[in-house]
């Protein structure tokens, strides 16, 4: 049996695997390239008529020219033309008239060969051609090499639809006298659909949308965006063009603009980047976020809401100026490192070894992620931002940009710096960026129709990624799954983390240079009680009005000395200009915009709300779970003494000489009861220790003087097991008496949060001491409580201290310095002192490893500050 191939195959690798029109332009320019054409020009025709021989790479023969006017007739055309290599008859036989061609392919593996400073191929599939079934229903190929002085013109003509039925049909070939040096290739098409899927036309268009941007040197007819996109980013835009590669648009010999827009990429309000490269024998991975002065401009936009922006917005030199202020604050937070060995620890399910190896094929990795805000009034911020910091013209406006948005979005993946997939955009999600915003907070998430973006590989002979035709996806394999997971995971993982730091960080910034107004609900009510007092007043004073124009009415014929006299009299006592009037009903009005300000500053803290909602789902869960405990613990305390159970059934298998049945029944089950047994002696004490810190009815009898030596004796009997493991001593420093007055197991919680953080940072530095000297330590390890007033405690310990990555962010939701850490419990630790009026903060010493260390906890005074 031997396999037989339908003609209709040829319209399936064509206008079926061909996607669109703009992909079909991308494998045709794609061969050009693989060609090692410097310049390509394509001419959008009306008729043959309309061709510019001063356009063209090289000059047309006549005799060619009188043959294409008799096929093409009045038709109009797409014309791609390359100064490339051009083909000779076999190179046109076997190449271009092969289906499935590895003639590319053996180009490829021969540069391999050679030189990686070669240019690369991008082709190897031998299907690309048959994209140009797309453009149109004829196609003509004009074409002439140099190989072995060759001196004439090949010409075939395609009619697609006669190679559906008949796949031996000949197509007709003719040969003309070459009448130029160089090498071609030149592809018309007939045309069928109309230009407008390509071009845009604007000369006829007489009204200025935007005439404040008025310039009359700018070219009239453009390139469509979507084509635009495709030709653009075929060759990468994000980078510097070191090799000549032009391409060129013509309709009927009048320029076509087509320059992508660089200088849209300016107005990102944010850039993600990540760069995975070898460093010291080991692959490094470095991720990053660069913020832009309109990032800071647009968070106190979305803190304050638009009301209260119009009053406290500052310039675009202030928000600048808070970047650099703080921008080594800034660097060491939203920069990362990570070897990629231990990056892929997690979540690995037993491939780390493998995945590893593969991301290794495809190393050094790079990427930029731009994010932009598309909603109008956000879109101006951004825009007028970039001009006052002169990172765009001034001529730019917002409708080129949400075309440029529209049109370029989403992440594509580049070999070197050529175009082979699209990795995220409105209509594919290889990196599943749409799925990962149901999960976590999506404000911190990547919007695809809002970013535009670029992943870089280096496989440059494409060895291990490989694209399929329609750009939209690759090739699967070991190597595009380990890519795609690491993919994945940075996008998903470690930027989504660094949005959420910028987003706490900078929000903590605006704060600390009183840009947000410190207003809280008491202040409200404050501001509420006195509105409605004016209004009282204001609403006297009306009430005066209302019986003065009464008198006003009555007396209106002002037909007698007396109703005139009355009608001044009220006139004169309703006098708006009055002060009594004037200041109720302007105090009024202010105090309910005050009012009004500081419920928007309220309502604009969703985040927090959002954080504190989930703070409170974990209480119920705990709280359900501590009551199975008791439940269980309750039920376990039943007297029955297990041990003396075990003993009779040894002794009666030994007595029966059933040493097998003893050891390989009986004694795990044993052992298995003893280990039960002494966990659940263990929970029985951690259940007593946290049913005191459980509060029951909510009210102020709550509160309750804490003596801070008994409570630090209760915590050394509690870890005592972890402490003496650890050979480490928990101490009060400070008198026997030191009481404050705290909700009833407030510090339970917050200093059990901060030992077990202890002592997990105390056994890393031992860890870490058996293999760094530096880490080793005369001295016994301590977790010291000390008292420093009657309201203040400073808690350390003779851990590593807090590093410098971790100190900014400390006390923000879902930053944790532990490899598996939640993140939330030093957020926890300050909202539960900052409930009742406390609060805790990392001082600025630094203990011998160069980390701050010091935590001071204020319990009734904010000396702190």
């Amino acid at each position: 049996m031997i396999f037989e191939y339908n003609p209709r195959i040829l319209e399936q690798l064509g206008t079926e695997l061909i996607t669109s029109d703009e992909v079909a332009f991308t494998e045709l320019l794609k061969n050009s390239y693989d060609a090692r054409a410097k310049n390509v020009n394509v001419h959008f025709l009306e008729n043959i008529n309309k061709v510019d021989a001063s356009k063209l790479l090289v000059p047309l023969n006549d005799n060619l020219l009188e043959q294409l006017k008799k096929t093409v007739g009045n038709n109009r055309l797409i014309v791609i033309e390359d100064d490339g290599t051009g083909m000779d008859k076999k190179t046109l036989r076997d190449g271009f008239f092969t289906v499935g061609s590895d003639l590319k392919r053996s180009i490829k593996e021969a540069e391999a060969k050679i030189s990686r400073a070669d240019k690369i191929t991008l082709g190897d599939k031998g299907l690309g051609r048959l994209a140009s079934q797309r453009l149109g229903p004829i196609l003509i190929v004009e074409t002439s090499s140099n190989h072995k002085d060759e001196k004439k013109i090949n010409y075939v003509e395609i009619e697609w639809a006669n190679f559906f039925s008949d796949l031996d049909k000949d197509a007709p070939e003719k040969e003309f006298k070459k009448i130029t040096t160089n090498s071609y290739t030149r592809l018309w098409f007939v045309e069928k659909q109309g230009f407008d899927r390509f071009i845009e036309d604007k000369r006829s268009q007489q009204m200025n949308l935007f005439p404040e941007n008025d310039d009359s040197s700018k070219p009239t007819i453009v390139l469509q965006e979507s084509l635009q996109s495709s030709v653009s980013f075929l060759y990468s835009p994000f980078e510097k063009i070191e090799e000549p590669f032009n391409i060129n648009f013509y309709l009927n010999g009048e320029s076509v603009e087509s320059a992508f827009q660089n200088e849209s990429i300016q107005i990102a309000q944010t850039v993600h980047r990540f760069e995975l490269k070898e460093r010291d024998g080991k692959n490094v991975l470095s991720v990053e976020l660069e913020l832009k002065p309109w990032y800071v401009e647009l968070l106190h936009l979305r803190i304050l809401g638009k009301n209260l922006f119009q009053k406290g917005r500052k310039s675009s030199d202030v928000y600048a100026s808070i970047l650099e202020k703080y921008k080594d604050r800034i660097e060491r937070n939203l920069k990362k490192e990570y070897l990629l060995e231990d990056y892929m620890e997690k979540d690995m399910e037993g491939k780390k070894s493998f995945y590893q190896n593969a991301i290794d094929k495809v190393t050094p990795l790079s990427s930029e992620v731009y994010s932009f805000h598309r909603e109008a009034f956000r879109l101006n911020l951004s825009v007028e931002g970039a001009k006052n910091q002169g990172a765009i013209e001034r001529n730019e406006n917002i409708k080129s940009i949400r075309d440029f948005l529209n049109y370029h979005n989403g992440i594509k993946l580049y070999r070197d710096k050529f175009r082979i997939a699209n990795l995220g955009d409105k209509d594919s999600d290889w990196l599943n960026l749409q799925q990962a915003r149901t999960k976590g907070q999506q404000f911190f998430r990547f919007e695809l129709g809002n970013v535009i973006g670029y992943v870089k590989i280096n496989d440059f002979y494409q060895t291990y990624i490989k694209e399929i035709s329609s750009r939209q996806e690759l090739k699967q394999n070991e190597y595009s799954s380990a890519l795609k997971w690491f993919l994945q995971r940075v996008f998903n993982h470690d930027f989504y983390n660094l949005s959420t730091t910028a987003y706490y960080l900078i929000r903590d910034l605006l704060y600390e240079e009183d840009l947000i107004p410190k207003n809280t609900p008491k202040e409200l009510k404050e501001q509420v009680s006195e509105s409605e007092k004016q209004l009282k007043l204001t609403l006297a004073d009306l009430e005066k009005f209302k019986s003065g124009f009464e008198t006003i009415s009555k007396n209106i014929a002002l037909d007698s000395p007396a109703k005139i006299k009355e009608v001044q009299k009220v006139i004169s006592e309703l006098d708006p200009s009055e002060d009594g009037f004037s200041t109720n009903l302007n105090s009024s009005i202010s105090t309910l915009k005050a009012a009004k300000d500081t419920l928007v500053i309220i309502e604009e803290r969703q985040k927090e709300s959002y954080n504190n909602y989930k703070l409170m789902a974990n209480g119920l869960i705990t709280e359900v779970m501590t009551h199975e405990l008791h439940s269980i613990l309750l039920n376990t305390k039943t007297g029955t003494n297990y041990t003396t159970y075990i003993k009779a059934l040894k002794s009666y298998l030994l007595e029966m000489k059933k040493i097998g049945l003893y050891k390989d029944n009986l004694k795990p089950v044993s052992e298995r009861l003893d280990f039960l047994h002494t966990r659940i002696e263990e929970l029985d004490l951690f259940y007593n220790f946290l049913e005191k810190t459980f509060i029951k009815h909510g009210t102020a009898n709550e509160f309750a003087y804490e003596n801070i030596f008994e409570f630090t004796t209760d915590f050394q009997f509690r870890f005592s097991k972890r402490l003496k493991k650890l050979n480490t001593k928990l101490r009060f420093k400070g008198p026997d008496n030191y009481t404050l007055f705290v909700p009833k197991g407030s510090l339970t919680h917050v200093f059990y949060n901060l030992i077990d953080n202890s002592l997990y940072w105390i056994g890393e530095r031992q860890q870490k001491s058996a293999y760094d000297n530096t880490f080793k330590s005369k001295d016994k390890d301590s977790i010291t409580i000390e008292k420093v007033d009657e309201h203040t405690l400073h808690y350390y310990d003779s851990g590593t201290g807090i590093s410098d990555e971790m100190q900014d962010v400390l006390f923000h939701p879902f930053q944790s310095g532990k490899k598996d850490g939640r993140g939330m419990g030093m957020y926890i630790v300050k909202k539960l002192l900052e409930s009742f009026g406390g609060n805790i903060y990392l001082l600025p010493e630094k203990n011998k490893y160069g980390n701050r260390y010091i935590f001071a906890i204020n319990i009734g005074d904010n000396s702190y500050e």
